[in-house]
């Protein structure tokens, strides 16, 4: 193995088995996820983290960059388009509280998640923040 940086003999390797209890947190979606390793090449998946760097510029080996949006949410399965156009509808606006009508207005507006509706009106707290939003769309509720 040679690195970008032209090191080919020293490399730290990194293993270990979460037993689902991993965690990773992506700010810009709001992703903040525990369980299984997510799916990335170059880090592991599953129970375990599999990952070498190399000792002289820090670099992952076997990390695919650059790393798509998409490609983050569907390394944990948040692959769900649905979800995924309603989750950057609530991100654009940058809200950080939404109003129950609010919420049914977006919702009725994509017209694919209307099932949704009924989940914020049984629970309605008068206002959700941000990031509860996403975790009832996402289903982490």
């Amino acid at each position: 193995m040679t690195c970008a940086c032209g090191n080919y003999t020293r490399f730290a390797h990194f293993g270990g088995k979460t037993s689902d209890m991993a965690s990773m947190s992506v700010r810009h979606l709001n992703i903040s996820y525990d369980g299984y390793v997510p799916a990335i090449e170059g880090i592991g998946g599953g129970d375990y983290y599999d990952f070498k760097v190399c000792l002289e510029c820090g670099r992952l080996q076997g990390f695919k960059t650059p790393l798509s949006d998409t490609e983050v949410r569907e390394s944990i399965g948040q692959e769900n388009e649905e979800n995924e156009w309603l989750i950057d509808k609530i991100l654009e606006a940058k809200k950080e509280n939404w109003s129950i009508e609010e919420i049914v207005l977006l919702l009725e507006e994509d017209g694919s998640r209307t099932d949704l509706i009924e989940t914020f009106q049984d629970v309605d707290a008068g206002h959700w923040t941000q990031q509860e939003v996403i975790d009832i769309i996402n289903g982490n509720w």
